[in-house]
């Protein structure tokens, strides 16, 4: 009869092997830059492959144009189908004041006012 340390050991003998043959079919990620998404919105349709339509939604050039706040949602369709990790670059755009700030209260409201009126135009 084989002892329980001596089955612990085999365990951890094939455990350790298993860990090694895992580890050496592990691919190299290839770094790829892809250009050119499609910006696309997905719309629920019964009558479509996994219940999914996929519509164009704009051209890329939106994506430079439009101000994104946190929540805001966009899908990037880059044609083709690919694995591993996505990096993307996020820059925020600074919007400086239209006029000088001075230390009073009225000021202070008139910029909040003229910033406001500049976003909504």
């Amino acid at each position: 009869m084989i002892g329980v340390s001596q089955e612990t050991a085999e365990a951890e003998g094939q455990a350790a092997d298993f860990l090694a043959r895992a580890q050496a079919e592990i691919p190299t990620l290839l770094p790829t830059t892809l250009a050119d998404p499609q910006t696309i919105k997905p719309v629920r349709d019964t009558a479509a492959y996994l219940r999914w339509r996929i519509n164009p939604a704009a051209d890329i050039d939106s994506i430079y144009r439009n101000l994104y706040k946190t929540g805001d949602t966009v899908f990037l369709d880059f044609g083709q189908h690919v694995t591993g990790y996505l990096s993307l670059k996020v820059e925020g755009v600074w919007r400086q004041p239209l006029f000088p700030v001075n230390d009073n209260h009225n000021s202070r409201w008139l910029l909040e006012l003229a910033s406001l009126l500049f976003l909504l135009r």
